[in-house]
């Protein structure tokens, strides 16, 4: 005897051979009838402690397609009672057998907090048993061009899900039909200028609750994702798996919980999307784009670098020879704001532009910080389809010793990408204090914030100020960086540089044995000197200076 709780929790017996009936969205709005058989039990075929309803379907064309990936969520009816909900296929048959998520376990899904309050949990790609594969939500991503999707593609498998290129973007219609079982329903990652969206089925409707999918889209906990309403355009079959093309329709709701046994949310509400707007400047004209993307701590990075390279890639290219400027400006809800500026040149510009802006929003969103929350995105790119590049090919100063106080010219031997060597003179100052040999070291903006960071090892920034004031450092490639350095032993208090403290000093610090907020430095910076260029520099040059006391040189 094989028994099954349905939503009113009296309970109904389940025995082989039982029919009953399955409700799906096949084909736009309307929701059809599929058939129902009962084979049996699949112990522990989830995890343990979680059975899963095996059971055949019919009708709707599934004895040639097979069970379709979108039917996920699709509620099953014995009895007139719903016993659970579509959420497993056989890996490569097209024979419609699977699982039925029980409705039991939905139903605590839905009973969960619901507010949207909720902290994240941490992200985990979803697994499923050899041969049952779960059915997953089609992604379908709209407004995309190739290198979007390969990007996209990208950052998104490790996390279990698989975009899917859709034929149009999300549809707006006068009237929005309430989601009921059955109702194809959407998870809208990304909307505005390009939408991605999981579309699934919804199980059951309570009020203004509800479940769907029957199993989770990352099984990532709380979340507050906006609901769609879809169409469905049909079904596309073939050997591996069967799936609905569909786009989203309208923003009706918020799913706030999602988890293995499905996704749940409510319709009197909606999610707390994060703008982001992005300008394109190209030789002919400035094409301007916005987005709203889903706020969560794991993956509202990768959607926004998806969005900047659906920008670049419409407005510019995403191939060949380019260089790339970005301004990256990010608003926090207390009023501070983050200005990220880099250059990219070569064939993959736009793309390495996209990746890296991913670097300073995602210490931004998984920081940890409770008076981090970003509210918007700007981001300013300029597209020149050209490469300007150039080798640091020598250095040489315009004398071997200089005198403390004076200043030094470094003259820095450039060979641009396709144009004639040139030098550019930069004076640095010595500063008055200064004597010994000193370390010459030349190289652009990211060269110098490595050896920064060799110099001066960061540990983990101790509040939001000190994430902010590192995110905030110079470090472009366009600009080239004479530094004057000697060794001189110092200290590094509590992420303050204290140079050269006095001995007693020194030792009372260093005898507190606290750990990361006191770091011994070797090196001292005794002047810097930057320089804007027309070309994203490589290579490093090094020389050194005999510097004399004041007075002493003649």
């Amino acid at each position: 005897m094989l028994r099954a709780a349905d939503v009113d929790a009296s309970g109904t017996e389940l025995e082989p051979g039982m029919h009953g009936y399955g409700l799906t969205v096949m084909e736009g709005t309307r929701i059809d009838t599929f058939g129902v058989q009962i084979l049996g039990w699949e112990r522990n075929g989830a995890l343990p402690g979680r059975d899963r309803i095996l059971v055949r379907l019919s009708g709707l064309g599934l004895e040639e397609s097979g069970i379709v990936l979108g039917m996920s969520g699709s509620p099953v009816y014995v009895d007139d009672r719903l016993i659970g909900a579509v959420a497993y296929g056989w890996s490569f048959a097209n024979e419609p057998v699977g699982l039925l998520t029980p409705i039991e376990e939905m139903l605590e899904v839905m009973d969960r907090d619901l507010s949207g309050d909720s902290p994240p949990a941490d992200v985990a790609a979803p697994t499923t048993e050899p041969g049952w594969r779960r059915l997953g939500s089609p992604l379908w991503v709209s407004g995309a061009g190739p290198e979007t999707m390969r990007l996209l593609t990208d950052l998104l498998s490790p996390i279990g899900l698989q975009p899917l290129a859709a034929s149009g973007g999300t549809e707006q219609s006068d009237t929005v039909a309430p989601l009921m079982p059955g109702s194809a329903v959407g998870i809208q990652l990304v909307g505005g200028d390009l939408s991605i969206t999981g579309i699934g089925t919804v199980t059951h409707v309570d009020g203004n609750r509800l479940v769907a999918f029957a199993h989770d889209l990352v099984g990532s906990g709380a979340i507050d994702v906006p609901f769609t309403t879809a169409n469905i355009h049909g079904i596309l079959s073939n050997q591996s798996s069967s799936f609905k093309l569909g786009s989203a329709t309208a923003v009706v709701g918020a799913a706030r919980q999602d988890r293995y046994s499905g996704v749940a949310g409510v319709t009197h509400e909606r999610a707390r999307t994060l703008p982001m707007a992005v300008d394109v400047q190209t030789a002919t004209m400035t094409n301007q784009f916005s987005f709203d993307l889903a706020r969560h701590r794991f993956y509202t990075t990768s959607l926004a670098q998806v969005a900047l390279m659906r920008s670049m890639e419409s407005a510019a290219k995403a191939l060949g020879d380019a260089s790339v400027s970005v301004t990256l400006e990010v608003e926090l809800d207390d009023g501070r704001s983050l200005s990220w500026q880099r250059v990219y040149t070569g064939l993959n510009a736009p793309i390495s532009a996209a990746l890296e802006v991913g670097r300073p929003l995602r210490a931004l969103v998984q920081s940890g910080f409770e008076d981090l929350e970003v509210m918007r995105i700007r981001t300013q790119v300029s597209v020149d389809e050209r490469i300007h590049t150039a080798r640091v090919d020598g250095a040489r100063l315009d004398r071997a010793t200089v005198e403390a106080g004076s200043v030094a010219h470094v003259t820095v031997h450039l060979t641009p990408f396709q144009a004639s060597p040139h030098d550019v003179v930069i004076p640095i100052g010595i500063p008055a204090d200064a004597v010994g040999t000193v370390r010459v070291q030349i190289g652009s903006g990211r060269a110098a914030a490595e050896w920064e960071q060799s110099r001066w090892p960061q540990t983990a920034p101790g509040n939001s100020d000190e994430l902010l004031q590192r995110l905030r450092q110079p470090a472009r490639d366009d600009e080239l960086v004479v530094e004057l350095v000697t060794e001189a032993p110092g200290l590094a208090v509590g992420g303050r540089e204290l140079p050269t403290p006095p001995p007693s000093v020194h030792r009372l610090l260093t005898e507190t044995h606290a750990s990361g907020f006191v770091q011994p430095l070797a090196l001292k910076v005794l002047a810097r000197q930057r320089r804007a260029t027309d070309y994203v520099l490589q290579g490093e040059h090094v020389l050194t200076v005999n510097i004399t006391a004041k007075g002493t040189h003649r």
